[in-house]
């Protein structure tokens, strides 16, 4: 009897610790000279399994970035993080953007395709898994990792989104990171940003849409802080670049899907005024970087439609 209690004990106090996330995902261990990592996430009817290989070198090369690096200049300097001319990011998004077209759906659902992946991913405090209160990571590392805490997935599916050609914004709530996405006629909160509507997208946890916001961040303001990709880190070790695996479930098929057009139509309803939108262009502390702040504004959808719209090319 003694040692069942202390054995009921021992259970209890690891499930109090995960729940309170004292405990952080152990990390996997390199396998000839790779990290072989496991994703599951679903999006419609569909379960989706995959098994990515990660090049040990691109991890340790991004590992052995300092803290001050990547925290000298805040959520405005971000664009250091944002990897989208790593081989392995572009390799990733062009493999999710190739199932979602297999699966026939349009650019609204592949771009919340993609975010239900990143929302897949665990959350975990950097003060837990680092030593450091602030450790943004890169792609590669949130990846390894399989998680991290709202910057990390955020800088994950920014860097995503960048690199299959939509354009985003970081989102910088009181205490948070998010991602807004380019577009217009989304049924949801957005920020006006440059004369464009950014829609919010949410990164932690999962069943977020394109423009649900949590509702501690409805009446709030926000800093949008844009990405320059000329910033971004650039790691200085050559690899090749293993194809991932993928399997999906026997899951009941989805209705037939939509195609795979720029525009999609929603169902008529009757149309709202927007909330009124305010902005104001502020000085900051690195005048490169513009920051914005503003309140979300809230879309609803009469007889158009999502539309997401790829970035237009800016001269650098």
């Amino acid at each position: 009897m003694p040692n069942q209690n202390a054995r009921l004990l021992a259970y209890l106090a690891v499930f109090l610790a995960l729940s309170l996330g004292l405990l952080s995902p152990i990390k996997i261990q390199a396998q000839d000279n790779d990290y072989h990592q496991n994703f599951e996430w679903k999006y419609g009817d569909y379960t989706y399994y995959w098994n990515l290989s990660i090049p040990k070198s691109l991890y340790d090369a991004y590992v052995d970035v300092s803290a001050l690096r990547r925290t000298s200049k805040g959520v405005a300097g971000y664009g250091f993080l944002t990897t989208t001319e790593d081989p392995y990011v572009q390799m990733l998004a062009s493999k999710l953007n190739e199932s979602a077209t297999e699966e026939g759906l349009g650019v609204f659902e592949t771009v919340s395709f993609v975010l239900a992946f990143v929302q897949s991913l665990q959350y975990t405090s950097d003060n837990v898994t680092t030593n450091y209160d602030e450790y943004p990571r890169f792609p590669i590392e949130t990846l390894v990792d399989y998680g991290g805490d709202c910057e990390d997935t955020s800088i994950l599916f920014a860097t995503l989104m960048l690199a299959l050609g939509y354009g985003a914004v970081y989102i910088n709530p009181l205490h948070h990171v998010a991602v807004g996405v380019l577009g217009d006629d989304i049924d949801g909160y957005y920020y006006t940003y440059d004369q464009e509507r950014y829609y919010y997208c949410e990164t932690t946890g999962n069943g977020w849409d394109i423009g649900d916001m949590p509702d501690e961040y409805q009446n709030g303001t926000a800093k949008i802080y844009p990405i320059k990709e000329t910033q971004q880190y650039r790691v200085p070790v050559v690899f090749e670049t293993p194809q991932p695996t993928e399997t999906s479930s026997s899951t009941p098929s989805p209705q037939p899907p939509l195609s795979p057009q720029v525009t999609i139509y929603a169902a008529k309803t009757p149309a709202q005024n927007p909330n009124q939108e305010t902005s104001q262009t502020l000085e900051t502390e690195y005048p490169e970087l513009t920051t914005t702040t503003g309140i979300a504004a809230f879309a609803a959808v009469a007889s158009l439609g999502a539309l997401l719209t790829r970035r237009k090319p800016k001269t650098q």
